[in-house]
């Protein structure tokens, strides 16, 4: 079965949009199959230590390009939709556990921010390894739904690595979104006691889950009218 001329166009509109963005992700992680270069070695190296295959190389860099489409989006819509009066929590407040709505405030959504453009920054540069706090694996945990439905729209499959298990290993937030959890918070406390979660609790979204990560200052309100047009 051939690849309808909606996907068509989405492919060459996301390698001409965002191919070439995010450069220090490897493109073995997009790719279809990895290099038996790869798949012999046995000295730890990982998939981005080898040049992707040439077959996989374009459907590589479309997916590498829907994920940059992905996280940029989201980067732009937290961006443009913040809570003032008369918006409880924003676009992206909207998307965290209901128990979470009322608390979601300017001063957490500037916070949520800074992690998103430091979430991009350190892709672009190869310095991301996974996420450094809560917050951050929430928002992936998002950019990651968003992904999918790029590649959905582009007649695509994942790549042969699967990006959930890449940088999700911990899937202690996915707690904060059943609802009987997440709305107690005595329950929270009890979980972080009895099952050594790390973060579980809304206070602590943005404490690191190690001290040599340095989570970034919340976005001014100066660059946040800046990066709107005001």
């Amino acid at each position: 079965m051939g690849v309808s001329g909606e996907a068509k166009n989405m492919r060459s509109e996301v390698l001409v949009d965002w191919g070439d963005e995010l450069p220090g992700l490897p493109l073995n992680y997009f790719a279809d199959e990895l290099p038996a270069a790869f798949l012999r070695d046995q000295t730890g190296k990982s998939p981005g230590d080898f040049p992707v295959l040439r077959r996989c190389e374009t459907r590589a860099k479309i997916r590498r390009g829907c994920w940059a489409g992905a996280l940029a989006t989201a980067r732009d819509m937290i961006a443009a939709s913040t809570p003032d009066a008369g918006d409880e929590a924003g676009w992206f407040g909207r998307q965290l556990p209901s128990a979470f709505y009322a608390r979601y405030d300017r001063d957490f959504h500037r916070q949520m921010l800074a992690l998103t453009i430091s979430l991009w920054d350190r892709m672009d540069a190869g310095t991301f390894t996974g996420p450094w706090c809560t917050a951050e694996e929430i928002l992936l945990g998002h950019v990651l739904s968003q992904y999918a439905c790029w590649l959905g729209s582009a007649e695509l499959e994942p790549g042969v690595e699967d990006l959930d298990e890449l940088w999700l290993q911990d899937d202690d937030y996915l707690l904060l979104y059943n609802s009987e959890i997440a709305e107690n918070d005595e329950v929270l406390k009890a979980l972080a006691e009895q099952l050594f979660t790390v973060n579980l609790d809304f206070a602590s979204w943005f404490t690191p889950f190690n001290k040599a990560y340095k989570i970034p200052r919340p976005t001014s309100e100066a660059a946040l009218r800046r990066i709107n047009g005001g």
